[in-house]
This record gives structure tokens, sequence and C-alpha cells, in this order.
């Protein structure tokens, strides 16, 4: 910075800090508010995102478990099988082909997610063709 131009900011500063106009003394502060407000809610969004993402991985995380469970399962013909997970909310989509398997399905996967998620079983028993 050269000499004039310092000069200059520190004259402002000065005026600011000592003969500054009520008025000028109060859109000077007014601004910091609105500074510090902004700065506020830039943290605040920054926190909601970072919580909604956590959330996000935890959720597609649960989805995986279940999926893993599942495929796991040697009783169970998963071919047709979906997980969404949409919240807190784990849903099996798709078709099996007995009752019995749907219902294996949903035991398995509510075991999984325990008490933090549930699970929205809307599966479609479709008998095989002979």
């Amino acid at each position: 910075m050269n000499f004039p131009v310092k000069i200059f900011a520190l004259a402002s500063a000065i005026g600011i800090a000592v003969g500054c106009s009520d008025q000028g003394k109060e859109a000077f502060h007014e601004a910091d508010q609105s500074s510090s407000q902004a700065a506020q809610k830039l943290v605040h969004a920054a926190k909601t995102d970072a919580k909604a993402t956590t959330e996000n991985l935890q959720n597609q995380a649960m989805a995986e478990k279940v999926r893993a469970a599942l495929s796991s399962a040697s009783d169970l013909d998963t071919s047709n099988l979906h997980i969404q997970d949409t919240g807190k909310v784990i849903t099996l989509t798709g078709t099996v082909p007995s009752q019995a398997e749907k219902d294996r399905a949903s035991t398995i996967a509510k075991g999984i997610v325990g008490k933090e998620f549930s699970i929205e079983d809307k599966l479609e028993v479709v008998k095989a063709s002979s």
C-alpha cells in the first residue's frame, strides 16, 4: 500500500472512530451487525448442511446393511428385490416368489435396522410360472 493510500485509510478510520456524526456511527454499527448476522446465518447453514449430509450417509449405510443381509440369506430369492432409503424409512420393493420369502425379508430387514429406522414392506408375491 503506498503512502497516500495509508494516510487516507488512517484518516478514514480516525474519522469513523472519533469525528463521525451520529448518523455515520449508526450506519457503521448497522453494517457491522449485518456482517455478524450474515456470518451467523452462514455458520448455521453450514451446520444444517453437515447434519443433513451425515444423516443421508447414515441412511444409505443402513440401506446397504439391509441389502447385504438380504443378499446373504440363502433362503431368499433377491433377484427382484430392491431397497430404498428415505429419511429413517427403509422400503422393500419388488417381487418375491412366496409369502414365506416376503415375511422372511421383512423379518431380516427389521432385525438389521432396530428401532432407529422403520421398514416399509411393499414387496409383492408373484409365484413363478411353471
